[in-house]
């Protein structure tokens, strides 16, 4: 009997904090009447006042949880309110406006509705002849935005424009940009403001002493941080140069963002101004050509962007340059071997290229002489350029044949070339004197 009795009663104190629990709601939502009304009302109420029959009026949302606006027209109270689609946040009105003693008189106020909840009332109401609108901020970066304002006056205005500031309700007196006299509207970038940095702005106009201001806009400019880049493929490849490139897919925040590539016969290259490139600013894919590379060298390359906040790079690639062609320069050669006593002149290993510092085989041919003591000179075209042995004595290797073992210059002495000559010069004198020249050779 005890049991039956606690059973029932377990239920309803599990019932009790079921329902207290479910009530226990957050008051967030435009449809739920206990939501106060004040937190989703419209905001930055504006008036544009393009003539004396032509205004804009707008204001801004950031509830979107509601089914649209109602705005009263207070010049007109005769008027039913306007029923306006949550998703616009401008009205045209063209009514004829009532001018009184303090001018054309603007009086309008608007409020959200959700349901049958409907949010407080925002107010716009100002009586006179100068009207300035600050309409709106645009394309905010690192230093700079992009601003719209509008003027409208019964008469003129001395001058327009925009003033800013890093504290709340600036004032001509603090940063500005004068932009004339003109009615209407206008706009101005504004630039030179510091990174990541909270701005106030407001248009203004000044007539004799007096200065009418718009609506204070609030805004915050970027940040500026490391862009980011990504290499690209290495292609066209030579024994000097080349071609690579990068795509800088995002600036940092900054359009002073420079890029190009870095490289260097080391892992993991770094910019400096000896080997990089530089391909400007903007974001996007580009394109470089490296030179003055040295042949058969394994070579390291990044991209890399640079701006305020530091430089990145992208992936790191490597490739090997070709090894370096024979020259193939025509060539003027004019000496030609002297009748005395003909040798045949050739050069060991033949093959006619040889590379810097080659150890060669001067070999000196005839069937019935052998080559006495001579001296060895390099040429080049017809311009001596050395001695290579001096009165040496060649040695009669047998069958007609003497030799003499020379070494070619290094490259610091001599540039590659496909026109140099090895010229014997035999120092017997008189009728036995000879001079004999060898076939065209490279040297590179």
């Amino acid at each position: 009997m005890k049991i039956l009795i606690k059973f029932p009663f377990l239920i309803y104190v599990i019932l009790i904090i079921v329902l207290n629990l479910s009530c226990n709601r957050i008051y967030n939502n435009p449809y739920d009447p206990q939501t106060p009304s004040d937190i989703w009302r419209p905001t930055s109420m504006e008036l544009i006042v393009d003539d004396s029959n032509s205004v804009r009026v707008t204001w801004e949302q950031n509830e979107e949880r509601i089914d649209g606006f109602i705005l009263t027209n207070n010049n007109y109270p005769i008027n039913e309110p306007i029923i306006i689609g949550k998703d616009q946040n401008l009205y045209f009105d063209n009514s004829n406006f009532i001018v009184q003693n303090c001018g054309f008189n603007f009086d309008y106020s608007i409020k959200a509705f959700a349901g049958n909840n409907e949010s407080d009332e925002t107010v716009f109401s100002s009586c006179g002849n100068t009207f300035v609108s600050t309409i709106s901020i645009s394309n905010v970066k690192s230093k700079s935005i992009f601003i719209e304002g509008n003027v409208f006056s019964t008469s003129s205005v001395s001058n327009k424009g925009f003033c800013w500031s890093k504290s709340p309700n600036p004032t001509i007196n603090s940063n500005k940009v004068n932009l004339g006299s003109n009615l209407g509207s206008y706009n101005s970038l504004i630039t030179n403001l510091d990174q990541n940095t909270v701005y106030y702005i407001r248009a203004f106009a000044t007539y004799s002493n007096e200065v009418f201001y718009g609506r204070e806009l609030e805004f915050t400019t970027l940040e500026i941080v490391l862009p980011t880049i990504t290499t690209s493929n290495i292609t066209n490849i030579t024994f000097n140069s080349a071609i690579c490139g990068g795509n800088l897919t995002n600036n940092g925040n900054s359009d002073e963002t420079v890029k190009g590539l870095c490289w260097s016969t080391s892992t993991n290259p770094t910019y400096n101004s000896t080997n990089s490139t530089n391909e400007g600013i903007g974001t996007g894919s580009f394109s470089s050509t490296i030179n003055n590379l040295t042949p058969s060298t394994t070579y390291y390359l990044k991209a890399y962007a640079q701006n305020e906040s530091g430089t990145a790079y992208g992936n790191e690639k490597s490739f090997t340059t070709l090894a370096e062609p024979p020259p193939n320069d025509p060539c003027f050669i004019t000496a030609v071997n002297s009748s005395n006593t003909p040798y045949h002149l050739s050069l060991l290993p033949s093959g006619n290229i040889y590379n810097y510092e080659d150890q060669i085989i001067v070999n000196m041919y005839h069937p019935s002489f052998s080559a006495s003591q001579s001296s060895i000179y390099l040429y080049k075209n017809e311009d001596f350029i050395m001695t290579l042995c001096s009165a040496c004595l060649f040695t009669n290797v047998g069958s007609g044949n003497s030799q003499r073992t020379v070494t070619l210059p290094s490259s610091t002495s001599i540039s590659a070339s496909n026109c140099y000559t090895i010229r014997v010069l035999g120092t017997a004198g008189g009728a036995n004197a000879y001079s004999n020249i060898s076939d065209p050779f490279t040297i590179y």
